[in-house]
């Protein structure tokens, strides 16, 4: 899916906790294999952690992608009821204080006229949470942009190496193209979802073969749509902490597919 350039990513290091499932996009891997040799991976600055953190005490879930504080609703029981993808999530969330819709605009600010094409929560050094941002610039330069998930800084932002122009063209044919932004992506997936919580979103090519088949603890309906491109959004809902990835149309605003994992 997506770019067919920039495919040779490291490995993250080990340790690192991911509480997505879905592919990240080919444009945003790392670029040829001697800048990933000379950079040390791509857009990774190290941020590895081992285990998981405890959860704090839950914060209050209030409003939209923009407005919410995540936290752990008073509703399903403890940590150890659930799998381990779902128990990470549970942490991860209630750590996080700064909501989806203000890591967002805190990313873009970073960036001169810049979009988002792509942020996801995650674990940074030390377990603690952070956003991991990529923000294209007008003339298509991504720009890697990491955001404590507690205090809301900035920790990094910086150019992500080996872009080529033929790269940034193409990052610019999709930030042109699409017309929904990350935020109004948000909200569609979380009122599909209510009282979910958006922990990522990545903008990328449609090519609508995508088919959510149900296996391995995912259930789903098979992707539809034309070249247009496409929000995948992932929401974690509180109390069974399922995560559900959304396709979304980003010129039509309509949701192209829903895949739950229950893992």
């Amino acid at each position: 899916m997506g770019f067919d350039f920039l495919n040779d990513r490291p490995a993250r290091p080990r340790g690192r906790v991911r509480v997505f499932r879905r592919g990240r996009p080919a444009w945003l891997l790392c670029g040829a294999a001697a800048a990933a040799v000379l950079v040390g991976g791509c857009g990774d600055g190290g941020d590895g952690g081992e285990g998981a953190a405890t959860s704090p005490p839950a914060a209050t879930a209030t409003g939209s992608p923009r407005t919410e504080q995540p936290g752990s609703p008073g509703g399903t029981g403890a940590t150890g009821n659930l799998t381990g993808d779902r128990a990470e999530r549970q942490a991860l969330v209630s750590a996080s204080k700064v909501g989806y819709g203000q890591a967002v605009d805190d990313a873009v600010a970073e960036v001169d006229g810049g979009k988002l094409v792509d942020i996801e929560l995650d674990r940074g050094r030390g377990s603690d949470p952070v956003w991991e941002a990529k923000v294209a610039a007008p003339d298509g330069t991504v720009h890697e942009v990491t955001l404590d998930a507690v205090s809301g800084d900035v920790l990094r932002s910086q150019e992500e190496p080996g872009q080529s122009d033929d790269d940034r063209k193409e990052v610019t044919d999709l930030i042109t193209r699409a017309e929904v932004s990350p935020d109004e992506a948000g909200k569609t997936a979380t009122g599909r979802k209510k009282g979910g919580r958006v922990i990522g979103a990545e903008l990328d090519h449609h090519d609508g073969r995508e088919d959510h088949d149900g296996q391995d603890g995912h259930d789903g309906q098979e992707g539809r749509g034309g070249g247009n491109p496409v929000w995948k959004v992932e929401v974690v809902t509180p109390g069974d902490w399922n995560l559900t990835t959304y396709d979304i149309d980003a010129v039509s605003g309509d949701v192209l597919s829903e895949s739950v994992d229950r893992d």
